[in-house]
């Protein structure tokens, strides 16, 4: 066997060191701390995670992958640009910033298990722009009534008041902060933020939102 090599490979080279990749769903949290578990344990596995979503009519299928989402393990700490959902209920938007939450709702209510404790959450509002940050501080809840998930918020900024004036940050600026572009159309406007990303953001919002 030498696979075009110059020195041909004898077959006791073969599978000397073995390495485990696992391919799953990005919303599988016993999937992650069981591969985390055994990389601490000295086993040579990495986690591949995909997601599956849908714009308009099409569905998609797509890999965390370098460098258009740093986040292959989505446990870690990051910020992502979260819809408020203008375009099916104009009320959503009061919903999470009365009740100190970051929601979703009916088909799509999913994507908040994309979410996870620490994460910080930018809440992006359609025609206008980001208008509030806040971080993660519970597991997934359920509002049934709603027809909805959710998961509570720490405020890290100024936010809305129904029927009062606010301010917000377009997203022109966030491109010009960030030096980058931003899937818009999607409910988590990919990709997500790093830690440092985070920061950066929230930094420049805090002065925009003043």
């Amino acid at each position: 066997m030498h696979f075009g090599l110059e020195k041909a490979l004898n077959e006791s080279d073969f599978n000397i060191r073995q390495h485990l990749m696992i391919v799953g769903t990005a919303g599988s949290d016993d999937l992650i701390r069981n591969v985390n578990y055994w990389k601490s344990k000295g086993l040579s596995v990495n986690f591949i995670p995909y997601r599956v979503f849908k714009i308009g009519e099409e569905h998609y299928f797509e890999f965390f992958s370098h460098p258009y989402d740093r986040h292959a393990n989505p446990t870690h700490a990051k910020g992502v640009i979260f819809d408020t959902n203008l375009s099916y209920d104009p009320e959503s938007i009061w919903y999470m910033c009365e009740n100190d939450r970051v929601a979703a709702f009916g088909d799509i209510k999913g994507v908040v298990h994309s979410l996870c404790k620490g994460d910080i959450v930018f809440l992006y509002h359609k025609g206008q722009g980001i208008i509030s940050a806040g971080e993660v501080r519970s597991e997934v809840k359920e509002d049934a009534k709603q027809d909805g998930l959710y998961r509570d918020l720490r405020w890290l900024t100024s936010k809305p008041t129904k029927g009062a004036p606010y301010k917000f940050m377009p997203a022109w600026q966030i491109k010009q902060v960030m030096n980058r572009n931003f899937w818009w159309a999607k409910t988590l406007k990919a990709p997500f933020l790093s830690k440092e990303e985070s920061g950066k953001l929230l930094d420049a919002l805090q002065i925009t939102l003043r």
